[in-house]
């Protein structure tokens, strides 16, 4: 069984608390919409593309 912990503060911390009170495996928070502000932020979706690497991994195993 694969483990995925997820460590936030800020906008992490509400992904953090998303996924734990909704009781949300992997593949749900993946598909988890959240908001994108290119002015504090460089990168697109981080949580998507860390679901994405962690689905991959999982899969590998």
């Amino acid at each position: 069984m694969s483990r995925i912990v997820i460590l936030g503060l800020g906008s992490g911390g509400f992904a953090a608390s998303l996924a734990i009170r909704n009781g949300m495996d992997i593949y749900s928070l993946f598909r988890t919409e959240m908001a994108y502000c290119p002015m504090l932020a460089e990168n697109y979706d981080v949580l998507n593309k860390a679901c994405d690497f962690a689905v991959r991994r999982m899969g590998r195993k």
